[in-house]
């Protein structure tokens, strides 16, 4: 594999999931021939542009397909063993290809030939990944490519893999469907918001742990995709416009910050303490990052991007997926503040989805150590009510965490939005955290026990903003208006 090849893996942390399914389960899941996934207008697997199916492995491209100079494809599915033992995987191809067999790189081949072995039992059925690269090199490269994959075993030369070895599942093409409706529509969103036309340009640049983000040139916040210290997403980093960081350090640095949950409260985040049972908020179990839905739009005003998430029943990424999320996060820049805006749908095509009750969900803030409460910063919420104690566990439009440093007077506002299935109560503490949770009814707000069933198939939306503020000390912060400004952002995006 060549270093760009490499860096594309390293960068998208794409890792196949190694799904066992007992033999009811494979009966009672409806299959299509093939291979299902996505054709990429880029190299680097960032602008997804439609579905793809692969039907063999044997494949050629040409300019007939218009698929271009530069792109890649990912596609997913099961293969059956037609043979037991060693079983060995030979790839050729003018351009870059790797295969995974039950989430193990078996062979990866590049400009030329390559080949891989892999312990397989006949007739039985393994998870299958293809990833295929086609950059462009020099101005007299043609869009002819092609790709052949063939396997042997003891007693058995080199032969083509049939087409009834290959399948994929209603599920697959689901999701995958989802993921390329969701690209379109990213795509369509354009520039609909009249307010965002002028103002400092939001920037995003691919770093292998994420993506960094600026608004006029200067450093706003860090997203990162998940590691193994913090297996779920999150942003990082966070400056208000002053260029002063309202977020607490990550990780926090011994002496200056307060050291508590330094893991769990890395900057903003969305998780949950419980989706059937596994608990992503203490981090007991990984939210895995799939890939960019799209290429993050920057501009003026304004930035978006959108992810493509799975929820694992594991810490690593062995395990099995429960849930898909796709999430779009929007930036919009105004004089004084950012608006932050997620917009999260969970879904499961597998099982139903049941979220637990408990003080550890939905959005969560943790603010820089000289402004939380027990410092001197202050809590507010929509109602009036201030402190973390008289606060905490109960229901408003919005909390607020704010506080001064260097004569400047800095803070988020968490908004919960409208549409959500229920409101937010505020899980608020003096130590810097306010996590906006409409599943805690008893955690939170002490009332009867709460559990939120997402039917299989159904499609579970959750929306939040984050207003993220300066202004000199002693000034006074209409925080309601910036609420307002959420409201008829989020309303902008739903006709």
């Amino acid at each position: 594999m060549n270093r760009k090849m490499s860096l594309i893996v390293v960068m998208l942390a794409v890792v196949s999931v190694a799904t066992s399914f007992s033999a009811d389960a494979r009966a009672a899941s409806a299959r299509e021939p093939g291979l299902i996934g996505g054709q990429f207008g880029s190299e680097d697997f960032t602008d997804l542009e439609h579905l793809a199916h692969l039907n063999s492995l044997e494949r050629s491209w040409s300019e007939d397909d218009d698929f271009g100079r530069e792109w890649a494809g990912i596609w997913q599915g099961f293969i059956v063993a037609a043979g037991s033992g060693e079983i060995t995987f030979s790839a050729e191809t003018n351009k870059s290809v790797q295969i995974l067999i039950a989430g193990k790189e078996v062979v990866a081949a590049d400009h030329g030939n390559a080949s891989g072995s892999v312990s397989m039992s006949k007739g039985k059925e393994y998870p299958i990944e293809v990833r295929y690269v086609r950059e462009m090199e020099g101005e007299d490269d043609t869009m002819d490519c092609y790709l052949k994959v063939q396997w042997s075993w003891a007693g058995q030369a080199a032969v083509s893999i049939g087409s009834a070895n290959l399948s994929h599942t209603d599920e697959q093409e689901k999701e995958w469907s989802a993921k390329a409706a969701a690209a379109e529509e990213d795509d369509d969103d354009g520039d609909d918001d009249d307010d965002e036309d002028d103002g400092p340009v939001v920037g995003f640049k691919y770093v292998p742990s994420g993506l960094e983000i600026t608004i006029g040139g200067k450093p706003f916040a860090s997203y990162y995709t998940g590691s193994s210290k913090i297996p779920r997403p999150y942003f990082a980093h966070v400056k208000t416009p002053s260029g002063i960081q309202v977020s607490r350090n990550h990780p926090p640095i011994e002496g200056k910050d307060s050291m508590d949950h330094d893991t769990y409260h890395p900057g903003i985040w969305l998780t949950f303490a419980g989706i059937n049972k596994n608990d992503y908020w203490r981090l007991k179990k990984k939210t895995e990052h799939e890939m960019y839905i799209g290429k993050p739009e920057g501009g003026p005003g304004r930035g978006s991007f959108t992810v493509s998430n799975f929820y694992l029943d594991s810490k690593d990424s062995t395990g099995n997926r429960i849930a898909h999320e796709i999430c779009k996060y929007t930036i919009l820049v105004r004089p004084n503040y950012y608006l932050l805006i997620y917009d999260s749908t969970i879904s499961s095509d597998k099982s139903d989805l049941v979220f637990g009750d408990d003080q550890e969900y939905g959005l969560g803030i943790r603010v820089q150590t000289p402004i939380e409460e027990r410092h001197g910063g202050q809590i507010l919420n929509a109602d009036g009510l201030k402190g973390a104690e008289k606060l905490y566990g109960k229901a408003s439009d919005w909390c607020d965490y704010s506080g001064v440093i260097d004569d400047t007077l800095i803070g988020m506002t968490v908004m919960p939005d409208p549409k959500n299935f229920r409101r937010s109560w505020y899980h608020a503490r003096d130590y810097g955290l306010i996590a906006a949770n409409p599943f805690g009814r008893k955690g939170v707000a002490g009332g009867e026990k709460s559990e939120v069933l997402v039917k299989k198939g159904e499609k579970f939306h959750l929306g939040f903003g984050v207003a993220i503020y300066s202004a000199p000390k002693g000034s006074k912060v209409d925080r309601n208006a910036m609420y307002q400004d959420y409201l008829k952002a989020i309303s902008a995006k739903s006709k």
